[in-house]
């Protein structure tokens, strides 16, 4: 599918916990010696694109995979009065594993999705912005009503997905492999009774319709979009981290198409 010697970018989605496959995902890719010089992620994705484009091999990723289980960052505050769960913990975590990096000082060039809540424009930071990596996640993993919206110098900014939760267009080469867990059959399987679930269903199928206008458009035959087979799990299923990587890593392995 691909031409050889090409320059090739990932695309990570945004999708709360379902975003542990990118981890396997790129297990996958290290196994295969697929060489990635651009990645780009929304939301969680952007969590696993940080990793990548720091340099870090799966083997050291493995070592600190654990503490990213949200169930041991998060600082529930359910009264703080503007979102239901503080950053402080996760924060806390990004700066002792990404330090004071910029977006143009990691190994691989890294593009980190976000939403500028007070204008609705999307908000694509790069190798261009002197913003610090943890800065940039922050803010594309500020999802509306959970997390607080986060400041960065004089501008607010809330989850990527708002905009583009498979940020595919935002590629700097032709060679793109998107993975995705927000799909067709995850929106159809997803069931709902209470309000909560109806609200993130909703979300779901708004993301959906987001990503599948952009495909109809796109004219890149050399886009490649995987999707994820996680039907059986929610965005909050953060304690079943491991099972979502070796799903990543293999339905990867199933779906690639060199």
């Amino acid at each position: 599918m691909f031409k050889k010697n090409q320059k090739t970018t990932l695309v990570l989605s945004g999708g709360g916990a379902l975003g542990f496959v990118h981890f396997g995902v790129l297990k996958s890719l290290e196994q295969k010696q697929i060489k990635i010089s651009e990645v780009i992620g929304t939301s969680f994705g952007a969590i696993a694109a940080a990793f990548l484009a720091i340099g870090h091999t799966c083997k050291e990723i493995d070592t600190v995979i654990e503490e990213l289980h949200y169930l041991k960052l998060l600082k529930i505050n359910i009264f703080s009065g503007n979102s239901l769960i503080e950053q402080t913990k996760i924060r806390k975590f990004l700066q002792e594993k990404f330090g004071d990096i910029t977006l143009n000082q990691t190994k691989i060039e890294i593009k980190i999705i976000a939403t500028n809540i007070e204008t609705g424009k999307i908000k694509v930071f790069d190798k261009n912005s002197k913003t610090k990596l943890i800065d940039a996640i922050c803010a594309s993993i500020s999802i509306p009503a959970i997390f607080k919206p986060y400041q960065i110098e004089d501008k607010v900014y809330v989850d990527g997905f708002l905009c583009s939760n498979l940020p595919f267009e935002f590629s700097s080469n032709k060679k793109i492999i998107a993975i995705d867990v927000i799909t067709q059959k995850f929106v159809e399987n997803f069931k709902y009774k209470y309000i909560p679930q109806i609200i993130e269903k909703s979300v779901n199928i708004t993301i959906l319709n987001q990503t599948n206008h952009k495909l109809e458009i796109n004219k890149n035959k050399q886009l490649q979009r995987i999707e994820i087979d996680v039907e059986n799990y929610k965005a909050y299923d953060f304690h079943k981290w491991k099972e979502l990587i070796e799903i990543g890593e293999k339905e990867f392995d199933l779906k690639f198409k060199e």
